[in-house]
């Protein structure tokens, strides 16, 4: 069984999600894009426990920060004695346009089987480079557009 879980959002956001893998084969796909302006302060925490064999989750989060939003996001994956076979991958990307803007991303792997195929994380977290910005502006483009054009490349991908 595959479920895939998508948030696109632009807006304040306080979200929690709590899932169980407890089908064997069963595949969780969660995908989020974010876009976030002006004082926001927004959170994600979400919790994905594998209780059964050949079971898989992805999680794969980007975000963009702009002025002095905020965003959390806390995420626990636990691979159990049930979960011989499992996979998971949790990658998250926070690309930082605003001076204030601040993001915190904590993952948690908690995994207490020895026989699981692979369980990943990676955390991103960057602020546009100065050079890359400076390089769009020899070609004529402004600071503005050139903002914009990282920005949509950054979530599109």
């Amino acid at each position: 069984m595959d479920k895939t879980y998508s948030y696109l959002n632009n807006e304040i956001f306080n979200d929690k999600l709590n899932l169980a893998l407890d089908e064997p084969g069963f595949n969780q796909k969660i995908v989020g894009r974010y876009n976030l302006k002006g004082e926001n302060e927004s959170s994600f925490i979400f919790n994905i426990s594998h209780d059964a064999e050949n079971t898989q989750s992805e999680i794969d989060i980007k975000a963009v920060l702009h002025d002095e939003a905020k965003l959390k996001i806390l995420g626990t994956i636990i691979l159990n004695k049930k979960s011989v076979g499992a996979k998971t991958n949790f990658n998250v990307k926070v690309l930082i346009l605003g001076s204030k803007a601040k993001a915190i991303v904590l993952p948690k792997l908690m995994i207490d089987c020895k026989d699981i195929e692979s369980a990943k994380h990676a955390v991103v977290i960057k602020r546009i480079s100065n050079d890359d910005l400076y390089f769009m502006a020899s070609r004529g483009i402004s600071m503005e557009k050139a903002k914009k054009l990282v920005e949509e490349g950054f979530l599109s991908n």
